[in-house]
């Protein structure tokens, strides 16, 4: 029969053993890390030094001044739904492209024709870049933004569904 004696026991025990495989494992690490720094490497018999805040670091400037012309390579519906599209974008001018970091996007300045008037607009919008880095091309991946649920007379996103219904490959964005 199980006593709530017993029962805290077992946690307390539980509880006790991972706390003794969490230090063994540190202990590991320390001794690993010990026996794999460089040879003639001394280890340090005094505290070290106070830290003194880093320099600022200079931030890199953008890749290029003001907006620079792609041509849709390929395009690629990656859902089964057809609500995300990827576009591959290749640099008209056929210079090698920048790295970046994960985060990073395309800004693009769009000639929208307003349903309402008729009249095109400037429209400009952010995507994330979604590939790995490379001098080639950059990818962007576009959801179809469609009306909301609650308001369906609403319209839909202005960009998404002009990249999905408009930007076909060999477009110049």
């Amino acid at each position: 029969m199980m006593t709530s004696t017993n029962l805290a026991l077992i946690i307390f025990a539980a509880i006790l053993l991972q706390v003794v495989a969490v230090l063994l494992l540190g202990l590991y690490r320390r001794r690993r890390d010990y026996r794999d720094r460089p040879a003639g490497a001394q280890v340090a018999a005094q505290p070290a030094p106070a830290v003194s805040p880093p320099a600022a670091k200079a931030k890199p400037g953008p890749a290029w001044e003001g907006f620079r012309t792609f041509v849709v390579q390929r395009r690629v519906m990656e859902d089964g739904n057809q609500d995300i599209c990827s576009f591959y974008l290749v640099p008209d001018d056929a210079q090698p492209l920048p790295s970046y970091r994960p985060g990073q996007y395309l800004t693009f300045q769009l000639q929208i024709e307003d349903a309402a008037s008729g009249e095109a607009k400037n429209v400009v919008r952010c995507y994330s870049l979604s590939d790995a880095p490379r001098p080639d091309y950059y990818r962007v991946s576009i959801k179809r933004v469609p009306p909301p649920t609650d308001q369906p007379q609403a319209p839909p996103g202005v960009s998404s569904n002009f990249f999905h219904d408009r930007v076909h490959e060999g477009a110049r964005l």
